[in-house]
């Protein structure tokens, strides 16, 4: 299960932030304007949408994306449907706030509180015969293997409109978790990682402990398994605090439209 980011997090950007910003500004707007130039409508998803404003001002990812949706609809009449949800009760607060002055100038867009899994339902219905670009950082778990390849399947997984998503996948968390397998075992958090990345199979890895092959294999075989299961291809790009620093998480674009190295 994902978890919220706290005060520390939201007084200013960290470098790992700053390089997530950076693929949403220079990619994102730009695959809505060419995917979206024909129907005129695109549908994004951020499904850890936290607080959306840093304490100090600055927009974070939630809100970097509406002033998007707000410029292109203005400038070219490309209207977007975007969906926040946040499940921090505080971060949701802030967030509702921050969502609202936007919809006040006209851009369609939700604030929900609660799982993401609450409305995937809901923005794949209102994303039918236009482009969906969904944005899933949550810290720790993400969404079930299972939730998240359907989410790819079914009309979704047409040549057309498309679909893209970008993902965080906490290597810490891997890391975290992994411990369990030969350590303290607590099998709940084994189960969410199974959920995680669809079944027992990354245990074995774990079996001489935590280490970089471990972690490796466990990104190298959820990429395999989530690109079987939808036909996209995935491209990891690990993301540090530091040059010398161990990755923290991988960001994972699909279908191979971003690629990127740090």
């Amino acid at each position: 299960m994902a978890t919220g980011a706290g005060d520390r997090y939201w007084a200013g950007q960290a470098l790992p932030s700053v390089f997530k910003h950076t693929l949403l500004d220079k990619y994102v707007p730009q695959f809505a304007g060419m995917t979206g130039s024909i129907g005129r409508r695109v549908v994004y998803l951020d499904g850890y949408a936290g607080r959306g404003r840093y304490t100090d001002g600055t927009p974070a990812s939630a809100e970097k994306i509406l002033m998007v949706a707000q410029s292109q609809f203005e400038r070219v009449g490309l209207a977007w449907i975007c969906y926040f949800v946040e499940q921090d009760p505080e971060s949701a607060r802030a967030l509702g706030d921050v969502v609202g002055e936007y919809v006040a100038k006209g851009v369609t867009a939700l604030a929900h509180r609660g799982d993401v899994q609450d409305v995937l339902d809901q923005v794949v219905a209102s994303a039918v015969g236009c482009p969906l670009f969904a944005f899933l950082d949550p810290c720790g778990l993400g969404l079930p293997f299972d939730r998240m390849s359907s989410l790819l399947n079914g009309e979704r997984k047409k040549d057309w409109p498309p679909t893209e998503f970008l993902l965080n996948f906490s290597l810490d968390a891997v890391r975290r978790i992994g411990g369990h397998v030969t350590g303290q075992r607590n099998e709940a958090t084994l189960r969410r990682m199974d959920d995680a990345v669809g079944g027992r199979w990354w245990r074995e890895h774990f079996a001489g402990g935590v280490n970089d092959a471990a972690v490796e294999a466990v990104v190298a075989g959820f990429s395999e398994r989530m690109s079987a299961a939808t036909g996209m291809h995935l491209v990891a790009v690990p993301v540090r605090r530091a040059p010398t620093h161990k990755p923290v998480y991988d960001l994972c674009p699909a279908p191979g439209s971003v690629e990127a190295r740090n």
